[in-house]
């Protein structure tokens, strides 16, 4: 990934879940942040290429994580 990307989605409801994906390289760093919410405690999981779970944060605050292999991440 080159730069900035933009996610854009709405979490209506306290069960709403947004499912977004993206191809990443080997070392790169990625982080999330949410540029609005209101309420709750919105959470990030990030799965790697093979479905693993790499990282979450389940306090709103976001998260960053370095991808240990190329392929497409969720």
């Amino acid at each position: 990934m080159d730069g900035t990307t933009f996610f854009r989605g709405v979490l209506t409801t306290a069960s709403d879940i947004d499912t977004f994906s993206f191809s990443g390289l080997t070392g790169e760093v990625v982080t999330f942040k949410f540029a609005n919410h209101l309420a709750g405690n919105p959470s990030l999981r990030l799965f790697g290429p093979t479905n693993t779970l790499l990282a979450t944060n389940l306090t709103g605050a976001g998260l960053a994580a370095a991808l240990p292999a190329d392929g497409t991440y969720k």
